[in-house]
């Protein structure tokens, strides 16, 4: 491990898993179980471990991505939440990755049913474990929306979940007033075009970020992602 295995991610963050076995994780880069579905995801005994692991200076064997990262020189997500909120004396969640489901219009060949509905039929001739069709809404956002400073949206496709993005934005803009405190990130396939109403709201965010996801040019990504020209 690195010498600092201090994260603030446990005191601001929490996931939300598209894994069948769990519906929250410490983080996207965590490596270990999900929070258990009978406690409280944020205050609940797992998180209050991790945070008191944190504040030990123990760290957590699950969190040996982000350690690896940075021990081969990389920039990892404990990096950056260390960056963004230092080491903050209050637990509450600020951040939040959204899972949004796994309806996806593209049935990458790296991918399963987990993140692309189009992948259940195979999943299960295969005899994979399968992860049915899942479409969240603002109801399972499972935080309360007034606190958040970061949001991410992934899927699944989130450009196929526009009335939910929308209803999370529209919702936060409601209770604070506005929307100039707010960080977004979208990670998308970038095959399908956003609503007029959803880029207002995300214009009027502090600031949004987008993530395309390519894999090659032309022929080399329509292999990759089967459903994904880029001459469309």
């Amino acid at each position: 491990m690195v010498n600092d295995t201090y994260c603030a991610a446990p005191f601001r963050h929490l996931a939300v898993s598209n894994q069948s076995d769990c519906d929250w994780l410490p983080c996207c880069s965590w490596l270990g179980d999900g929070i258990p579905r009978s406690e409280d995801p944020f205050n609940g005994p797992m998180m209050t471990d991790l945070r008191q692991r944190m504040l030990d200076g123990r760290g957590h064997p699950s969190c040996q991505r982000c350690y690896n990262n940075e021990k081969n020189g990389g920039f990892s997500n404990r990096m950056k939440f260390n960056l963004e909120h230092g080491r903050p004396d209050v637990q509450m969640v600020t951040d939040i990755e959204f899972n949004l489901g796994n309806l996806c219009n593209l049935k990458c060949r790296m991918c399963s049913s987990t993140y692309s509905s189009r992948w259940i039929a195979d999943d299960k001739l295969l005899g994979n474990a399968q992860t049915p069709l899942t479409r969240r809404t603002i109801d399972q956002l499972g935080v309360d929306p007034a606190n958040l400073t970061n949001i991410k949206f992934i899927g699944g496709e989130p450009t196929l979940e526009q009335d939910t993005m929308a209803d999370v934005l529209s919702t936060i803009e409601r209770l604070r007033g506005g929307l100039g405190h707010l960080n977004v990130e979208l990670v998308t396939n970038g095959m399908l075009p956003f609503r007029d109403d959803l880029i207002d709201m995300l214009l009027r965010c502090g600031k949004t970020w987008l993530s395309v996801s390519i894999d090659g040019m032309h022929v080399s990504h329509a292999y990759q992602r089967t459903g994904g020209d880029l001459d469309v």
